[in-house]
């Protein structure tokens, strides 16, 4: 049960550190550990220490601008958010290739208008993102300090 959870935890650590981070967690949970009366105990206050993203996230010696918890989650709304932006902007050949404009100007026009506001999405979904880690950062680090 512990080597599963401590498996989980270790996907979220940043590979170059992963060692050092687990065999801190390890030594925790140890301790936590140590006394439990059978394996429901154990369950428990495994769930009580946190999720395993959230542990790797409080492990984590140092700010990332996006923390790894929520990496995922920015991956796929940066990869939907350019997904959306090339259909807009593809949708919008269309009624100018009815109106027998050649094709090839109306790729080209779409590849610098998309070209130009992907810098702005990117921007934006980061900064919201940042400011979420930075929230996240602080709490797990308010946590980690009360314990």
């Amino acid at each position: 049960m512990l080597d599963r959870y401590l498996r989980e935890v270790a996907r979220w650590l940043p590979w170059f550190r992963r060692n050092q981070q687990l065999g801190r967690i390890r030594e925790d949970l140890g301790e936590l550990l140590h006394d439990a009366r059978d394996d429901a105990d154990r369950r428990e206050r495994l769930a009580r220490f946190g999720r395993p993203v959230v542990v790797a996230a409080r492990y984590a010696d140092y700010p990332h601008v996006i923390p790894g918890m929520l990496a995922p989650a920015y991956a796929v709304v940066l990869a939907v958010s350019i997904a959306a932006t090339l259909l807009i902007h593809a949708s919008l050949i269309i009624p100018r290739g009815l109106h027998v404009e050649p094709w090839l100007n109306n790729l080209a026009l779409l590849l610098g208008e998309v070209l130009r506001i992907l810098p702005i999405v990117f921007t934006v979904i980061t900064l919201v993102f940042a400011g979420l880690g930075y929230v996240v950062q602080r709490r797990t680090r308010i946590v980690r300090d009360a314990h």
